[in-house]
């Protein structure tokens, strides 16, 4: 929701207002409240790197695309929009044995049968073996990727791996017999299977590659009707070639540029093997008759290695072929020659924050996943940032270097931030705050729009937000932790905050320590008289450091006293170790909700575990003993209480031993006790109570397993942690592994999660009631009214636009002035409270503009909330407690407007509370 425009303290009463929930009494046993909870996607937008994309020869609107550490996606027609795979919803989806706990994916290879649209192979890794390998298996679908079998391939998978997960697919089906499939594994050598993917066998004879050999490619040239010719690429060796089924191999590399240097492959129309050449910008074609030839693409200077190449299914004459950057480069005769069609991707659209821009302009290196035609002669490009891109070539050829493709982003519905953290500040609407790896951070205004803004302060596409924290008496004020970690070139750091609760960013004056010391965990004290620009932080940031202390806001930074460390750089030089790694999830500095200048550090690492407090800002530490928590515990999470003073809770984090599960200290967090019923706790929150009798002033969330279970999913206690409420098995049907978790202050049982891999969810209480049409994907099911004595032609229709939920939404609008009501009554309804949601926005005029939900008892009753006059962005507005008793509720759009005014609505739900 855009609330810019509200005061701060109305902001809360009004989100107090628009959100409530029920009360629920506390159980005495655990209850299984997950069929009354609403869980969705964020919608942020791409963010993570789309590795690979396979189109259906036979029909273009089937298609795939992959993700590095995220989730596999296909393409449904019905929303316009991406859709996950890996999931698991209800008895659906991946197979239950495979969803049992929360586990790192991203997929290594997708393949589909070319004489089957519903046929899909994808492989990717299940599981953890006890060297701590990921080891995976192929999966197939028979109805387009909606359920999965598992076959009883069992090999290591590296779907992230950085030299191999974007160049092409490493399995393949036989055109000519769709039960045979290939599959190259990235250290097990090559995989036959002759029943469609269910069970292989590893090929070992006749030249077929080594045990251990990385088989990075899998290709066909359908010579005939019955004959087939494999081809398999080999990392470092060369391309294999068998013309019987895989009983023998011939190396055709041999001796040609190409030996010991394969990559990217593609088979076209003709039987033309292309190879690209790795880390040269050659490529290599064989002709079907044997014949080699080089071609060498001519790109621009942010990519002068080719990453592959597409071949024009009209005209094999035409290819164009991209770069490690993404420039892109053409030639119209069979790549005798070549043309440069710019250094840098230019976009014909946008979907919110993309495309990324930075310092003013998208124009950056772009990773790619290649460049493909489908059928139709469409190009599509899988890429970093934006997701998944394609354009039609113009047939004449018309662009250059300086007039490029114009490339349309396509990604809605992937979402594949790696997220790292997330706050929701109280008092803003519930409007969270989120940091994630390449991103950054976003305000996220609204969940189910692309209308989130991205915080500034990089003047690099690819950085990492890893910690966030909020002044706990004035939650304007947010620090974000921010750098580039992984070392993609500059090293620099960009933590900073922001004063006006994430609209508007600043770069710190200064990083805590040296060059290498980078983003990490930050924390801001309780004001205490200061104000901003004077606000006392404590900086623990990555490369084993000690923790930094600034009371100036981040002016300056001063090593604190109390660990033995390096006194210029703040390196450990004794057997206490810090932020080792910064891909660990750490969240384990933070500051006492209650108590000024009092923060906590937990320091995992150097054989037993270590805790650390400062009750002076962070300038002088003392350890302490005795405090119980335990030692290793590198994706921990440590919280203090925002509700009880002193009351601090603590969670193991991602680990698969023993030790995982919930401590508790209400001694100020010097004292912890472990809870005997969970079990396993990968990230946990503090919410608002339910305020109910006999409930806790708080709510707790975990993401875990509890000891009477072995089934995962998230719960929530409402009497500090004596019994503990299911609140879904899987949300958003998502089994990858959770890295942190918010809870709203002001909604009881709202929550967000952050995922290694899907970016980010949120579930409310309310079950999800059908409303028809609720998308207006259809002219149907919406009726009107209106006073014809007032106007005459009022317009309302369903229209097409770039719609949040799809390519339409409904309308009502007027060449003169009107009072006019688009409205549909759902029957069948159980009797008890109801909450109504929907996305508006409107050109202003109206003299009123209500979102009304009436005649839901037999009195004819109606509760409206006013939908905000002029919005230029879509608003969701919403209307709880409503008190059905006669089986039905009527749902109205109404507006009274002079000439011009207009409304636009989309997405109504009705959810059960």
């Amino acid at each position: 929701m855009n609330l810019r425009s509200y005061p701060r303290a109305c902001v809360a009463l009004l989100c107090a207002t628009l959100l409530a929930s029920p009360l629920i009494q506390p159980p005495v046993n655990a209850a299984d409240l997950s069929g009354s909870y609403t869980w969705k996607p964020v919608r942020l937008g791409a963010g993570g790197f789309v590795t690979g994309m396979v189109i259906h020869p036979l029909n273009p609107s089937v298609r795939y695309c992959r993700t590095d550490v995220g989730n596999a996606y296909r393409w449904d027609t019905t929303v316009n929009e991406w859709v996950p795979m890996i999931v698991r919803n209800g008895a659906t989806g991946i197979p239950a044995s495979v969803a049992v706990a929360p586990a790192e994916f991203g997929v290594e290879s997708i393949a589909v049968d070319p004489e089957n649209t519903s046929v899909i192979l994808m492989s990717f890794p299940a599981r953890y073996n006890s060297t701590g390998n990921l080891i995976g298996s192929v999966f197939r679908s028979d109805d387009g990727g909606r359920n999965f079998v598992k076959g009883d391939l069992n090999v290591k998978m590296i779907p992230n791996d950085l030299s191999w997960r974007s160049r092409g697919e490493r399995m393949g089906i036989d055109p000519n017999n769709s039960q045979v499939v290939y599959y190259g594994s990235i250290q097990n050598g090559l995989w036959k299977s002759v029943n469609g993917g269910l069970n292989w066998s590893q090929l070992t004879a006749g030249g077929a590659p080594a045990l251990t050999a990385n088989v990075a490619g899998i290709r066909f040239d359908r010579v005939s009707a019955t004959d087939t010719t494999v081809y398999a690429v080999v990392a470092d060796t060369g391309v294999l070639k068998s013309t019987d089924g895989g009983a023998t191999w011939t190396d055709i590399s041999a001796g040609s540029a190409l030996a010991n240097s394969p990559s990217y492959s593609l088979v076209d129309s003709e039987g033309n093997l292309y190879v690209t050449k790795r880390g040269t910008n050659t490529i290599c074609k064989m002709t079907r008759a044997g014949v080699w030839s080089t071609l060498t693409p001519t790109f621009g200077s942010s990519g002068n290695t080719a990453n592959n190449l597409a071949v024009d299914p009209f005209n094999p004459q035409r290819l164009f072929a991209v770069g490690n950057g993404s420039c892109v480069s053409r030639s119209l005769n069979g790549g005798a020659t070549w043309t440069s069609l710019g250094n840098f991707l230019k976009f014909a659209n946008t979907l919110g924050w993309l495309p990324q821009v930075t310092n003013g302009t998208p124009n950056a290196w772009r990773s790619n996943g290649g460049i493909q035609f489908d059928s139709s002669g469409r190009l599509w490009l899988p890429q970093g940032n934006e997701g998944v891109l394609n354009v039609v070539p113009s047939a004449t050829n018309t662009e250059t270097n300086t007039n490029p493709l114009l490339w349309k982003i396509e990604s809605k519905g992937i979402e594949e931030f790696v997220g790292r953290d997330v706050v929701i500040p109280p008092g803003n609407g519930d409007q969270p705050i989120v940091a994630m790896e390449d991103g950054t951070g976003f305000l996220i205004e609204n969940p189910d729009t692309f209308v989130s803004l991205q915080a500034h302060l990089a003047d690099q596409h690819i950085n990492a937000g890893t910690s966030i924290s909020v002044c706990p008496n004035d939650p304007n004020f947010i620090v974000i932790a921010c750098a580039d970690v992984y070392n993609t070139g500059s090293r620099l750091d960009y933590s900073g905050y922001s004063t006006d609760g994430g609209l508007t960013w600043t770069k710190f004056a200064a990083r805590a320590g040296t060059p290498s010391a980078k983003a990490g965990i930050i924390a801001v004290s309780r004001r205490n008289g200061w104000t901003a620009g004077a606000d006392h932080l404590v900086w623990y940031s990555t490369g084993n450091r000690a923790p930094f202390w600034s009371h100036d806001g981040g002016q300056t930074w001063t090593l604190g006293v109390g660990f033995t460390a390096n006194l210029t750089s703040g390196v450990f030089t004794d057997a206490t170790v810090g932020f080792a790694d910064p891909s660990l999830k750490q969240h384990t500095l933070v500051a006492d909700q209650s108590v000024p200048d009092k923060f906590t550090l937990y320091t995992s690492w150097g054989g037993a575990s270590r805790l650390y407090q400062s009750t002076d800002g962070g300038v002088n530490w003392t350890a302490v003993s005795g405090h119980g928590l335990p030692s290793k515990a590198g994706n921990a999470t440590l919280l203090s209480n925002p509700h009880v003073a002193g009351d601090y809770w603590f969670v193991f984090g991602k680990d698969p031993t023993t030790t995982s599960g919930v401590w508790r200290s209400t001694s100020g967090g010097t004292v912890y006790t472990k809870l005997a019923n969970v079990d396993r706790a990968n990230t946990i929150a503090i919410g608002k109570g339910a305020g109910t009798p006999g409930a806790a002033l708080y709510s707790v969330y975990i993401y875990g397993r509890l000891t009477s279970t072995s089934e995962w999913g998230v719960f929530r206690s409402i009497d500090e942690g004596l019994t503990w409420d299911r609140l879904s098995y899987f949300p958003a049907g998502l089994v990858d592994m959770p890295t942190s978790m918010a809870a709203s202050q002001d909604t009881f049982g709202l929550v967000y999660i952050s995922y290694r891999g899907n970016s980010y969810v949120y579930g409310r209480p309310g079950a999800p009631i059908t409303v028809a049409n609720a998308g207006f994907e259809a002219a149907t099911n919406w009726s009107v009214w209106f006073d014809s004595t007032k106007s005459p032609n009022p317009y309302t229709r369903v229209q097409d636009d770039a719609a949040p939920g799809g390519a339409w939404r409904g309308n009502i609008g007027g060449y003169t002035s009107y009072n006019t009501t688009v409205y549909q009554t759902v029957t069948g309804l159980t009797n008890g409270n109801y909450t109504l949601r929907g996305l508006f926005k409107s050109g202003g005029g109206h003299a009123s503009i209500r979102f009304i939900a009436s005649n839901y008892n037999s009195a004819g009753n109606n509760k409206w909330t006013a939908i905000p006059p002029s919005s230029s962005t879509y608003v969701q507005v919403t209307i709880p407690n409503i008190p059905v008793s006669n089986g039905k509720v009527t749902i109205n759009a109404y507006a009274v407007s002079n000439t011009g005014g207009w409304v636009h609505f989309d997405q109504i739900e009705l959810s059960k509370d």
